[in-house]
């Protein structure tokens, strides 16, 4: 019987059900038009999680507020909908009409609990000769705390392509063959609506509960732009205290055990 109830217990701690993905589906919640900062509650127990979107626009440097929306940009552009390709996508659009380089917008999503498996695409980040072009960049982590480094970006490549800035990896709209500024008429301006403008963001098997990016205009000129921030996923690590929890029962059965011998 002792021998029987050490097999249950030493197979609950090895089996214990793992917590579900979660998803920050943005076709299905509600994000107030130009509000910066809003909290969602995923999943049930054990595999809830709060996560929290933030827009700093303190830095932006724009000529009019930086603003955020779901689906299309209202009294601006009704066609901006950035759902990179995937029909029926929505995300979260941030718009700017940075007037100099030296603005940026500052995005933080952090989480209540400690998760993993963070990834997502970030939309539209791509080049206008002359009148933008998207640096995404600083990508960070942090798990309470203790920098957790950055994740792996891969860029479409269409319309953008790897570079480096402040030393890390970032990602910014390609370089037309003239130059941005100069005389070359080619651009690389992505449809909001295709891929060519995607980034891949891949925080893999890291534990965080924050992470961090900036985005900014590379070309000092004056036009809207907009990046969209697709489907967020990400996995709550599962408790300590499930496990916590058996390994009494476990001491007892095993003192049982050597009290029969």
């Amino acid at each position: 019987m002792i021998k029987y109830l050490s097999l249950v217990l030493l197979s609950n701690v090895l089996f214990l059900p793992s917590c579900d993905a979660l998803t920050v589906d943005w076709s299905v919640l509600n994000w107030p038009d130009g509000s910066e900062s809003n909290s969602y509650t995923l999943g049930t127990s054990p595999s809830d999680g709060t996560v929290t979107f933030t827009i700093d626009e303190g830095n932006a440097n724009s000529s009019y507020s930086a603003n955020s929306y779901i689906g299309a940009v209202p009294g601006d552009n009704t066609s901006v909908t950035l759902s990179g390709g995937t029909p029926g996508e929505e995300s979260l659009v941030i718009a700017a009409n940075h007037v100099t380089s030296a603005g940026f917008i500052d995005i933080t999503i952090s989480f209540d609990v400690p998760v993993y498996g963070v990834f997502f695409y970030i939309y539209d980040v791509d080049t206008w000769e002359g009148e933008w072009r998207d640096l995404v960049y600083d990508f960070t982590s942090e798990n309470d705390g203790t920098s957790t480094g950055g994740p792996t970006l891969t860029p479409n490549g269409t319309d953008n392509q790897s570079t480096t800035f402040n030393g890390t990896t970032a990602v910014i709209g390609r370089n037309p063959p003239g130059g941005v500024g100069g005389d070359d008429d080619d651009i690389f301006n992505a449809n909001p609506n295709e891929s060519g403008g995607n980034v891949f963001v891949d925080y893999g098997s890291t534990v965080i509960t924050e992470l961090n990016f900036k985005w900014k205009n590379q070309d000092s000129a004056q036009n809207n732009q907009y990046i969209g921030i697709g489907a967020t996923f990400f996995t709550v690590v599962p408790e300590a205290s499930s496990i916590l929890a058996l390994l009494p029962l476990l001491a007892f059965a095993g003192s049982r055990r050597f009290r029969k011998r």
